[in-house]
């Protein structure tokens, strides 16, 4: 029905995630590989990417980016059949996401594929994902690129927080603008604006 790598159809994706509880959407979804740089990391740094280090080199991923985090669909590595090894990772416990171009063993440049790092508690998590892949159901790696590249710097903690600070800052320099603006003082005595001045326009009272 799919044809080769039936798994990796997206209608085949999209009916597997509604089953999982979540959208049916695949327009921001990347296939990843664990790096070797992963294999030192410990329990102790978070236990999602810590089991995903152990699978490195026997397994890979469908990694979904769900509104609210990272949904890490894990598959066999020639297949691409799903094991039934499912995480999700809250967008709060995702430092940040950064891509950079892959390299070959040998220096040169692995032209359908990036290194995405996602860090959390400090450490960085290396994957391999692929831009394009031969063969059938892969066509969605190509374009669905795009748009993680634009919406990656989204997810995290880190992120999440600097918007809130944004957010605060700006109310207070409002705040404090409005409170510091002549425009914004009235008469004690009637409430006409002063404008600025020093005696009431309408009724002649001296601004306090």
């Amino acid at each position: 029905m799919f044809g080769m790598y039936e798994q990796m159809d997206e209608q085949f994706i999209a009916n597997r995630k509604v089953k999982l509880g979540y959208s049916g959407d695949t327009s921001r979804m990347v296939l990843a590989d664990p790096r070797s740089e992963n294999e030192g990391i410990g329990s102790a740094v978070g236990g999602y990417f810590y089991a995903i280090a152990k699978s490195m080199g026997r397994s890979r991923y469908v990694i979904s980016f769900e509104e609210n985090g990272l949904l890490f669909m894990e598959i066999t590595n020639t297949k691409h059949e799903f094991t039934g090894k499912d995480t999700f990772v809250p967008k709060n416990e995702i430092g940040a996401i950064s891509f950079d171009q892959a390299l070959l063993t040998n220096g040169g440049l692995a032209l359908n594929t990036k290194a995405m790092t996602i860090m959390q508690n400090g450490e960085n998590h290396i994957f391999t994902i692929y831009t394009y892949l031969a063969g059938g159901n892969f066509k969605w790696l190509k374009a669905d690129m795009p748009t993680i590249l634009q919406i990656a710097p989204n997810y995290g903690g880190a992120q999440m927080a600097a918007n809130m600070n944004s957010v605060k800052t700006t109310a207070v320099q409002e705040e404090t603008s409005q409170s510091d603006s002549p425009h914004a003082k009235f008469c004690g005595n009637c409430g006409n604006s002063l404008n600025g001045g020093v005696f009431c326009s309408q009724c002649g009272t001296k601004a306090s």
